[in-house]
């Protein structure tokens, strides 16, 4: 049968290769196709469901005892989208009170896992990009021992669309002594449902504020600003913060190799700034209006506007400050406005909290990237041996060799 069967495709393939070609054609097609509606799905916006599995064991501490506890796993199921990453948050209030605990009260400490999947949807296969995705704690110091020795945790999922999903996890010690679960959503906390789980429900919000607040740029920003007239100009990102008018130019330029290329960006860049300072001063000119009406400016004259020009390079600078431009790197820049804390910066108060232009001066000015820099370059002496003056002659001309000592 088989014999059969390939003995029939090999006469298709020699009486009709044009037909057969097409049949091949046809079926790569279906497939690219197939592919592509997968990943736009793996891409649209991330919706999840959850349901509860079998009992998981735990090394759980309560008010410095450690037990032997079970409590339920929980399995997430993508509805839509692909999560790309978990972090799982564990909030320790003042006193380990949860009932007492207000949401404007501050967190003793916030402690955080990250766990990162897969954003990669770009292959052949992009069905594998889903994955068996179960919550359940090893081990935690409980942070509410109080209230009938229970555990909270939030699990927040980032979808590779970008969106976040957040939900709170509340471990409860029952009447026989063992722990169920109680999932917590926006919803839940929206609707509040029952009664003693209210204290819940508000650290929810309070968790919600709390990431809120610490992603915050805080900025209302115009981008790709254009002004026309006799000297047509356009600047990237236009803000304004805390009295002053603040213009951010976004450049990517060729990462030097050598020392003739940096002194190519050096002359690029200079180019760029010159250009930069006529574009701020042509908008001022010619859209403040614009700018009057967006950041309600009131009254204020142009002269009295305090002006702040911010350069951004994907290149790193040793400069801070050129020709009345602050200069900075894209990874600085995009960590600030991410809110996201550089790893051993010894500035990190600048990236708590809401962002600032007074807070984005400073990081700017202490210039992280190249003090970490210099840390890395050591100095040496190297003896070089003195020689005593020497003439050499070379197809009759006389070359005077003096090398001094060093």
């Amino acid at each position: 049968m088989f014999i059969d069967i390939v003995s029939y495709v090999y006469q298709q393939v020699i009486s009709e290769p044009i037909a057969f070609l097409a049949f091949l054609i046809s079926i790569i097609t279906v497939y690219i196709e197939r592919i592509n509606v997968l990943k736009t799905d793996r891409r649209a916006k991330l919706s999840i469901s959850y349901k509860k599995g079998e009992m998981s064991e735990v090394k759980a501490v309560f008010n410095g005892e450690e037990k032997e506890i079970e409590v339920p796993k929980l399995r997430i199921y993508e509805n839509s989208g692909t999560i790309k990453s978990t972090y799982i948050f564990t909030p320790y209030i003042k006193n380990n009170d949860v009932k007492n605990d207000t949401i404007d009260d501050n967190y003793f400490s916030f402690d955080a896992v990250h766990i990162h999947l897969n954003e990669n949807s770009n292959f052949f296969n992009p069905a594998k990009l889903h994955y068996n995705n179960w919550i359940a704690p090893s081990s935690f110091i409980s942070n509410n021992p109080n209230e009938n020795q229970s555990h909270f945790i939030f699990c927040l999922f980032e979808g590779v669309d970008g969106s976040y999903k957040l939900l709170m996890l509340v471990y409860l010690k029952n009447e026989d002594g063992n722990y169920d679960l109680q999932v917590i959503d926006r919803v839940d906390a929206l609707n509040k449902g029952e009664v003693y789980l209210q204290h819940y429900y508000n650290q929810f919000k309070k968790c919600e504020k709390y990431l809120s607040e610490l992603t915050t740029t805080n900025f209302d920003c115009i981008t790709n600003l254009k002004s026309t007239g006799q000297n047509n100009s356009e600047v990237d990102i236009v803000f304004y913060d805390n009295g002053k008018l603040v213009f951010v130019e976004l450049k990517t330029q060729k990462q030097p190799e050598s020392y003739y290329e940096y002194f190519k960006f050096l002359n690029e860049r200079k180019d760029y700034l010159e250009k930069f300072n006529k574009n701020v001063d042509n908008t001022i000119k010619n859209k403040f209006q614009v700018l009057e009406e967006k950041f309600n400016l009131g009254n204020t004259a142009i002269e009295d506007i305090d002006v702040i020009k911010i350069f951004v390079s994907n290149v790193p600078s040793i400069e801070e400050v050129i020709d009345g431009i602050y200069i900075t790197n894209e990874f600085e820049y995009s960590k600030f406005m991410k809110r996201e804390t550089i790893n051993n910066s010894q500035i990190k108060e600048v990236f708590e909290g809401q962002a600032s232009i007074v807070k984005l001066i400073t990081l700017i000015e202490f210039n992280n990237t190249s003090r970490l820099a210099n840390e890395r370059i050591d100095y040496r002496s190297i003896p070089m041996l003195s020689h005593k003056k020497t003439i050499i002659k070379v197809n009759g001309l006389v070359v005077d060799e003096r090398i001094g000592a060093v």
